[in-house]
């Protein structure tokens, strides 16, 4: 390429990089899509003749934020009958692309998507500790078997034995004890059950036996979400739509951040068009109010035959931080907003010292509330730009502001 007019090593070493990341990126798929699929999958399965349980397990059930492939079990409680029909069963589902293999318990096929998913059918008594072994790291796993054969025990994939020499034999005897559930897997080893999620050997199982295994977030401990775009800028709904969504999905709150004006390619919104947008949220959120003091159903709102409840929108941003750290809007301007996210949207390429530095001096702007995707990674897509993020971090305490997990 270099040789061809208007290119050059340069731009020959920029599309081999492409390529090079585009090969990455596809071997694995998005969490949400793996969840889609496997999701239908297990729906499918749950139908088979003599299915008593179906579950997804590997990374997707560990919850990372890319998929290699899909592994679903299946309990039955009767293998030798069962098990030949399960496969034949799963062999016929509709968005099956090819059959992979087939053996005694276990079977491979891709899908019309391009992932490859492996079915494994284990009697129900040994299904709790095939999903914790098919489910955790492989150092999770480690960590458990060794501190099992500490113990006199042997956890695998086919159950939680206890070791007994008998006379007469080299080897000890293997008795099983447990495995239909996790939660027996767990028992076993004298500690309580961790959530798949936390199945990484990063400070879990120390902490379970500690009795310190901290509760995973769920649904229900949501109270407001401070990062919402709208057709103001490069949303897709009104603001009137967002609000019955985020009010109907049990949220109390929620902060309306549209992008500031240096990012054109997602319209961001100019001050004049901020202080239009201010007024429309300030009607809706007058509704809301008069609503909830007149004590009216929200059926005069939204058609349910609920009581209203307080529920309010936020005056927010999604501000740029420019080249040089400085904010793309005046002080005077973010003064005026309940809420101020910092993003970096441009200039990706930049030293890691320069961007560490950019983004150190937004962090002291006194309105800046939250660094908005810290790294500026796009899963698949995006690489993370260089940033020392220990200086980050340790800059966001200082200035108390939020780093976004960004979902």
């Amino acid at each position: 390429l270099r040789v061809l007019p208007k290119m050059g090593e340069k731009s020959e070493a920029e599309i081999l990089l492409a390529l090079k990341d585009y090969d990455k990126h596809t071997e694995r798929m998005m969490l949400s899509d793996a969840l889609r699929q496997a999701n239908k999958l297990v729906e499918n399965m749950s139908g088979g003749p003599g299915v008593e349980q179906v579950q997804y397990a590997g990374s997707l059930r560990r919850r990372r934020d890319t998929v290699g492939d899909l592994d679903i079990l299946v309990s039955t409680k009767n293998t030798k009958e069962f098990t030949p029909k399960i496969m034949d069963f799963f062999a016929k589902y509709e968005e099956v692309e090819k059959i992979l293999s087939r053996g005694e318990t276990k079977s491979s096929l891709m899908l019309s998507s391009g992932i490859q998913t492996d079915l494994r059918v284990l009697d129900v008594k040994v299904f709790g500790a095939a999903l914790h072994y098919f489910t955790g790291s492989k150092a999770h796993n480690i960590v458990i078997r060794d501190r099992a054969k500490k113990m006199g025990l042997k956890v695998s994939e086919y159950g939680v034995f206890k070791l007994k020499n008998v006379r007469g034999k080299t080897e000890p005897v293997e008795i099983l004890i447990g495995g239909a559930t996790e939660e027996e897997v767990f028992n076993a080893v004298g500690m309580p059950y961790i959530p798949p999620e936390m199945r990484e050997d990063r400070g879990e199982i120390e902490a379970a036996l500690a009795g310190k295994l901290i509760e995973p977030l769920t649904r229900s401990d949501l109270r407001g979400d401070m990062h919402v775009h709208s057709k103001w800028s490069d949303g897709t709904q009104e603001i009137q739509v967002v609000a019955r969504a985020y009010y109907e999905a049990g949220f109390e709150y929620f902060a309306l951040t549209d992008h500031s004006p240096a990012v054109t390619v997602a319209h961001g919104l100019t001050v004049d068009r901020f202080e239009l947008q201010w007024d429309e949220i300030d009607a809706i959120n007058q509704d809301y109010a008069d609503a909830f003091k007149k004590n009216k159903h929200v059926e005069e709102l939204h058609g349910s035959e609920k009581k209203i409840r307080p529920f309010k929108i936020l005056k927010g941003v999604e501000c740029d931080i420019m080249p040089d750290g400085s904010m793309d809007l005046p002080d005077k301007v973010l003064a005026k907003m309940d809420i101020v996210v910092a993003s970096v949207h441009s200039r990706f390429k930049m030293s890691e010292a320069e961007m560490t530095a950019r983004i150190l001096k937004a962090l002291k702007n006194p309105h800046v509330k939250i660094l908005g995707h810290p790294s500026g990674r796009l899963i698949n897509e995006r690489e993370p730009y260089a940033v020392d993020m220990e200086k980050v971090i340790d800059a966001a305490i200082e200035n108390h502001v939020a780093l976004e997990i960004d979902g």
